[in-house]
């Protein structure tokens, strides 16, 4: 009998031994930044350790023991559940850390974001493998494999009853998708828009099919008034209305403006003009520099090659007569 407590009492000190105590003591106690996750010891080290054999156990045992006092801090904290887990709330670090560049600014709410909020619509996270009942096998709900086997599965199309079997529905899908794409990237850049609180046309994508007579009359019209001429010299079409465009009024001094404006613009003129030096464009005499040299380049380039003569005159110098016919002596 007492070998078998004496048994269970050895295994249970080995248990212990393999187990390290959640109490650690120290002379002084750790200065704790939570926020940051940071323990700082002020105690000093045992320099006869650090300088024995056992240096690198000394130093593990003085980190789990840090370590250790850092967790139980982190175990007092007030908790919260989100998404099935218990995480602990940390505080603001009161620790400066160095850090090359500035933290990133939290991302702005989206539209969705903010309706969510409003009406308190939580955020459901959603399963990465779907059942497909078509390819009786999981398939996943987002990425590129996903478009894999969308292609497997509707490799082909069946025609719906009563339509028309010549129309092109693989088409009509992928044209469908990509509305879906162009839609999703016109509200990420609306959101983008709003944000940065720019104003966005609420008809930024007018229709291209069945406009009405106004908005074709109004696009000839601004098509015209694009051209060098601004549309002086553009044919007109059949039933065409001229459609008056508003263009940018010019802008003219008030006769009972202020007495200082007027009288700062009158002695910047005079002061131009009773400079001696006139202004100087450096780049436009450059310019006008650089083209003389290639001029005179090109007339003493013309000066020393000889032109070359066409195949008669050629053929004339070569026998070396003129090519005139001359009379009988």
């Amino acid at each position: 009998m007492a070998s078998l407590a004496e048994k269970i009492l050895l295994e249970a000190a080995e248990k212990d031994a393999l187990y390290k105590p959640t109490y650690v003591e120290k002379d002084l106690d750790l200065a704790f930044d939570l926020g940051t996750l940071l323990a700082t010891d002020p105690n000093p080290l045992d320099a006869q350790k650090l300088r024995s054999e056992s240096r690198e156990e000394y130093l593990t045992e003085l980190a789990r023991g840090n370590t250790q006092l850092l967790i139980n801090k982190l175990f007092e904290l007030p908790t919260e559940r989100v998404e099935d887990v218990i995480v602990a709330k940390l505080p603001e670090g009161t620790t400066r850390l160095p850090r090359e560049k500035p933290p990133p600014k939290p991302k702005p709410a989206t539209r969705w974001s903010e309706f969510a909020r409003q009406k308190g619509i939580k955020r459901r996270k959603k399963e990465k493998l779907v059942w497909d009942e078509t390819i009786k096998d999981w398939r996943p709900r987002y990425g590129y494999k996903r478009a894999l086997v969308e292609k497997q599965k509707n490799w082909v199309v069946e025609v719906p009853d009563g339509k028309d079997p010549y129309v092109d529905y693989v088409g009509e899908i992928k044209e469908k998708k990509k509305e879906r794409v162009a839609k999703n990237e016109y509200q990420r850049l609306r959101n983008i828009a709003r944000n940065s609180k720019a104003k966005v046309p609420k008809n930024l994508f007018p229709p291209t099919e069945n406009l009405s007579k106004d908005q074709v009359s109004k696009a000839v019209t601004l098509a015209k008034t694009s051209t060098a001429s601004h549309g002086k010299f553009a044919g007109t079409l059949k039933e065409e209305k001229n459609v008056r465009v508003r263009k940018a009024k010019r802008k003219f001094e008030s006769n009972m403006g202020s007495l200082k404006k007027e009288k700062a613009s009158q002695l910047k003129v005079l002061d131009e003009m009773a400079r001696k030096k006139p202004k100087l464009d450096i780049n436009q005499a450059v310019n006008h520099f650089i083209h003389d040299e290639e001029v005179k380049a090109s007339r003493n380039k013309d000066k020393k090659t000889p032109k070359k003569l066409k195949g008669k005159q050629q053929s004339s110098k070569r026998k070396g007569g003129n090519n005139k016919a001359r009379g009988k002596g």
